[in-house]
């Protein structure tokens, strides 16, 4: 039973907001301009419910005044009190145990009830997910303890019911043998078949197909990676906590640094702080750099340890269903396929990138008048060129509600759909920050739901996530069940007006791509709809929508200001100083992550497998800089756990995107046809196509066909596009 992970490899973003709280007489105007909902410009009126709280609680009475019928929380009847929480879950649990003995019993009933089967599957994993993936945002974001557990509960109690699905033998017997017969195969619509693979091989990476013992191996060493991997996160993986120096050594760090973190003449520094980080972006003496770095990217045993003794259990689990690696394992059912065609693409990317690379390490020895840069030194000589470079212009500030009134226009010129704020019912929201948009599209009307938590608080999570709460799927002829996200940021702001950076339009640009995404992707089946496919094909959307607002032509639906191109310029060069070395380290992280994962039991038997000479291997042959004796930086590389095999994923989809664009929406980034033929090609197949065919289909020509296949040579062909920096 496969649950894509709702948040999908969630974007970690910096606080980097001011606030900014509209003048008395220009919120006066608002409410007298927007009385009705109605206006010459509705996006206006959308741009000033996001920027302004006393109209948008104005928009909000109104709306519970035409309609006060209460509703739960993201309008789930049940989930307005603990208890309630606990009856859907319960609920949820009944529906699906009817669904589960419907299935079990279909070759019972004849050919025209085993046709039905992966329509009940799918049907039995909507009603799971949808108290899940609700729950699952809950538990992170509700401002209330006790509904935040209650959340939390539910979300534990249905997904302990789901592991016994994965492990329910009848499930997977029953679907194995509708996939076996082609008659019934034959008449499948693509959808269908898409989500009937999708279920078989969940089924078997839980090793359901194995022989009861072996089944019974499968799931203690699943329960072992769970230990160990949450163990990997939260301990402490340095050899040095703190490190302590001499003031009179710290010479080039502003006084006001040291006044904070010295005592006397000692400075006491956490290895964990962003304090070492200022050491080794200031410190002028050299010596003292290295002290910090090799403190910082120290190892104590047990970690390194505690790292192979995952990789080996990862080893162990792919070793038992048959696979010759975790890796292998894990990519069986991505667009890489295998580990051999990552590390085609990750060879051949860092090749494509090595002149950018190289030249950007030239400027560093210039700024250190040397021939050799340290790692230690990478930091300090960075900080010296950006002295030597004329200041940028400063990019305009965008307000949240500016940047969702240019997104609406900017997907209505791409796919014929735009925002229209939505009413929100008496106990549909947990916090009064949230807005919700409906999402029209020209042609089909309403199509979904956006949820906007977009302003940092106390209680919630604190990264830029889209959170799937609800997904497309078949109801009957011509019905379809509506697609609800939610997208949480952690502006400043709140209860006023916040104003953004770039890169925080970026960032929620970025959220609006899956968005999308999720709002396009109609599948017949939940299971393969918006952005539950492939993670290494699920960032592209929202990368490519990056690109757009490096565009002026795009940025100009964001704001009047005139002079935003010469801004705009300037910006991008500064951003894109030095990202050559930046990302022959996400280069490194990539190869670190399939080497380890790659490796196969008999390396771990055999006692030749060492995660420290691996790391320095890969640095030394590949990397910007040499390796440090005695530094062991992976320990600290927490989406070993996470990813595990997928990290080169963001890397991939930066290259697909960058292509897309550059052929597709450079020259024109507004334009009806390419954007319609995007939706059309890419978009509204969510995981119900192979993405490979998709993105061919994207970019046509020569290109299209070089990647048709997915293989070795597509790989290669991916990494040799590069990526603009």
């Amino acid at each position: 039973m496969r649950r894509a992970l709702s948040s999908h490899m969630k974007r970690w973003v910096t606080r980097s907001t001011r606030s900014l709280a509209l003048p008395p007489t220009q919120r006066a105007l608002f409410h007298t301009s927007f009385k009705a909902a109605s206006t010459a410009d509705d996006s206006q009126y959308l741009r000033a419910l996001f920027d302004d709280s006393a109209l948008w609680r104005q928009h909000q009475q109104r709306a519970v005044l035409s309609n006060d019928s209460p509703t739960g929380l993201l309008e789930h009847p049940l989930f307005n009190n603990a208890a309630g929480f606990d009856k859907a879950a319960q609920q949820a649990i009944n529906q699906a145990q009817i669904l589960v003995e419907r299935i079990c019993q279909a070759p019972e009933h004849g050919r025209q009830e085993m046709k039905l089967v992966i329509q009940h599957l799918d049907k039995l994993s909507d009603t799971l997910c949808i108290v899940i993936d609700l729950a699952e945002f809950l538990r992170n974001a509700h401002p209330d303890p006790a509904l935040m557990n209650a959340a939390n509960k539910a979300y534990t109690d249905l997904c302990t019911y789901m592991n016994t699905l994965n492990t329910d033998t009848r499930l997977y017997k029953v679907l194995a043998k509708v996939l076996d017969d082609s008659t019934i195969v034959s008449q499948f619509t693509p959808d269908e078949h898409a989500a009937a693979i999708v279920f078989l091989r969940d089924f078997e990476k839980s090793g359901i197909h194995l022989p009861d013992a072996q089944r019974q191996q499968f799931v203690e060493l699943s329960d072992r990676i769970i230990l160990l991997g949450r163990e990997f996160i939260q301990r402490q993986p340095r050899a040095a906590s703190h490190i302590q120096l001499a003031r009179s050594q710290l010479q080039g760090l502003p006084s006001s640094f040291l006044a904070q973190v010295s005592n006397g003449d000692v400075v006491d520094l956490a290895t964990d702080s962003i304090d070492c980080q200022w050491i080794l972006k200031y410190a002028d003496q050299p010596g003292i750099r290295r002290q910090v770095y090799e403190a910082i990217n120290s190892a104590n045993p047990d970690s390194i340890e505690l790292l192979e003794w995952l990789m080996r259990t990862r080893a162990e689990l792919a070793n038992l269903v048959g696979q010759p690696s975790y890796a292998h394992l894990q990519l069986q059912d991505k667009m890489a396929k295998n580990p051999d065609n990552v590390s085609i693409f990750l060879r051949t990317l860092l090749q494509h990138q090595l002149p950018i690379t190289e030249n950007d390490m030239r400027l560093l020895q210039q700024s250190g008048n040397t021939t050799t840069v340290n790692a230690w030194d990478r930091d300090y000589y960075m900080h010296k060129h950006t002295l030597t470079q004329p200041k940028s212009t400063s990019m305009p500030y965008f307000t949240v509600g500016s940047v969702i009134q240019g997104l609406s226009r900017l997907f209505d010129h791409l796919y014929g759909v735009h925002f229209e704020p939505a009413d929100m019912r008496p106990g549909e929201t947990w916090h009064e920050d949230v807005r919700k948009l409906d999402v029209v599209c020209e042609r089909d009307g309403k199509i979904g739901s956006i949820y906007c938590d977009l302003y940092g608080r106390q209680s919630k999570t604190t990264h830029a996530a889209h959170y799937t709460i609800r997904t497309s799927r078949r109801l009957g002829p011509g019905q379809y069940q509506l697609p609800a996200i939610v997208l949480t940021c952690d502006f400043t702001g709140g209860n006023h007006s916040s104003v953004l950076s770039m890169f925080e339009v970026e960032t929620l640009s970025h959220e609006m791509g899956h968005a999308m995404h999720s709002m396009l992707g109609r599948t017949d089946f939940h299971n393969v709809s918006g952005t539950r496919c492939a993670t290494d094909f699920v960032e592209l959307p929202s990368i490519l929508m990056e690109r757009f607002v490096s565009h002026p032509d795009v940025l100009a639906l964001f704001t009047d200001r005139q002079d935003i191109k010469s801004s705009l310029q300037s910006y991008l060069q500064q951003r894109q100083r030095f990202s050559g070395i930046e990302i022959n380290n996400q280069i490194l992280m990539s190869m670190i992550d399939q080497q380890y994962h790659a490796a196969h039991t008999s390396a771990f038997v055999h006692g030749s497998f060492s995660s420290v000479q691996l790391w320095h291997q890969l640095q030394d042959k590949y990397g910007s800089f040499a390796s440090v004796p005695g530094t062991m930086w992976p320990v600290q590389f927490g989406h070993l756990f996470g990813y595990g095999a997928g990290y080169y994923s963001y890397l991939f989809d930066r290259t697909l995107a960058n292509r897309i664009w550059n052929t597709c929406f450079a020259q024109s980034p507004l334009d009806r046809e390419n954007g319609q033929a995007f939706r059309d090609r890419l978009l509204q197949w969510g995981g119900s196509r192979d993405p490979w065919e998709s993105v061919a289909h994207v970019l046509g020509g020569k290109d299209g066909d070089l990647i048709a296949l997915g293989d070795e040579k597509a790989m290669s062909t991916v990494g040799d596009w590069g990526i603009d920096v």
